[in-house]
């Protein structure tokens, strides 16, 4: 009777500490966080944004003292079908009140182009779908 007991206990506690192992190695989303940059706005007056073939055509605002400030794409993976993507602006550190307004194509990282769902995170606004 207790080799019986013993095998069940020795049974029990591998099947815990089989479960715990295996949950240790699914991969955990880290969420990385949204940054956009400087303040920059999306104008959709004229055009939505649109992904074409690997890029992602759009027009931006931004206030500035001279035009093409640098934009860069940046994105972060939410499950297996999705992912979001924005664009991070770097406002040169100018403190001008000038609007700049300006179409933008910009390519999208390959690794973001394996997702059937892409989201654009826009600054002050509801995300719009790119596919």
């Amino acid at each position: 009777m207790k080799a019986a007991q013993w095998i069940i206990l020795v049974s029990i506690a591998l099947l815990i500490v089989g479960c715990a192992s295996q949950q240790q190695q699914q991969p955990q989303a880290v969420k990385k966080a949204v940054d956009f940059g400087d303040f920059y706005r999306l104008v959709v007056e004229d055009a939505s944004p649109a992904m074409a073939s690997e890029q992602l055509r759009l027009t931006v605002g931004y206030s500035g003292c001279s035009d093409n400030h640098p934009f860069k794409v940046d994105y972060r993976v939410i499950n297996s079908k999705t992912a979001e993507v924005w664009l991070v602006h770097d406002g040169l550190g100018e403190a001008c009140e000038k609007f700049i307004t300006e179409s933008r194509t910009l390519d999208l990282p390959k690794a973001l182009l394996a997702f059937e769902k892409i989201m654009l995170q826009v600054p002050g606004a509801e995300p719009i779908s790119l596919r």
